[in-house]
């Protein structure tokens, strides 16, 4: 018996990177599992300042989790999070897939784009959808 089935690396992309709980120096990261997310065996959700190809952080998370609390930012910093499906089940060594999507923000400005993010801590959305990229 021969098993044909369309899987690719986009299939372990978590999607629909959002955000919530904003402080100055703290930020809860949501995402979405992406749809081959039983071959996912960890999310690491990285994070750095942006324009630097330097990771400033890691937090590494459960396969059954779609949130992460970052802490101790520095307030007034402009950061870039994306999220990292950590996929091991069919490889010997893990395979890192980074999101599409990215996250970016500061506190001092607001302006959305189409994967990216900036806002300011004292504004929302007019329909609601504080922290969504759309």
């Amino acid at each position: 018996m021969i098993w044909l089935f369309n899987f690719t690396v986009n299939n372990l992309k978590a999607t629909m990177l959002t955000f919530s709980s904003l402080t100055s120096n703290n930020v809860t990261i949501h995402w979405t599992h992406p749809p081959y997310s039983s071959q996912v065996s960890a999310y690491s959700v990285v994070w750095r300042v942006n324009g630097s190809s330097s990771i400033d952080g890691n937090l590494i998370v459960g396969n059954d989790v779609s949130t992460a609390n970052i802490t101790e930012l520095t307030q007034g910093t402009e950061y870039v999070f994306s999220v990292v499906s950590v996929e091991n089940g069919s490889r010997a060594a893990a395979q890192e897939i980074e999101s599409d999507d990215n996250v970016t923000l500061t506190s001092s400005t607001f302006t959305r784009c189409k994967r990216t993010m900036f806002l300011s801590k004292s504004e929302t959305s007019s329909n609601g959808a504080f922290g969504r990229l759309k």
